[in-house]
């Protein structure tokens, strides 16, 4: 059987600057834009555009989901933030661009340190 990934994003509310869990919404008019998270109950948060971040389906070393724009650690010598590009989650390790989930990289043991958007 096929193997699904989660979908879900992830952004600040404008509100009160913290994480909101669910699906982007982009609502454009001519007098106005706003980007929302509709939670799985229905509830929508307007959101920052800028911290709009999208699940990669993995999780760290730890257990904590990545999601694009999370700084990643891998041991004490390398920090990199995922980002997206080309229908793949990528980070920079020692000046190669590496795909997210691939063995190397999860081989390396990744811990999410902190959130760059």
């Amino acid at each position: 059987m096929e193997q699904v990934r989660e979908i879900e994003f992830r952004a600040k509310a404008i509100h009160d600057n913290k994480w909101v869990y669910g699906f982007p919404m982009h609502y454009k008019r001519p007098m106005y834009e706003k980007w929302t998270i509709r939670e799985p109950s229905g509830l929508e948060h307007d959101v920052e555009e800028s911290t709009l971040g999208q699940y990669t389906g993995l999780t760290d070393s730890k257990g904590k989901r990545i999601y694009e724009g999370d700084v990643l650690a891998f041991g004490s010598d390398c920090k990199s933030t995922v980002t997206y590009e080309n229908g793949c989650f990528y980070v920079k390790y020692k000046k190669r661009v590496l795909c997210v989930g691939c063995k190397f990289v999860t081989a390396l043991l990744p811990v999410v340190i902190s959130n760059t958007l």
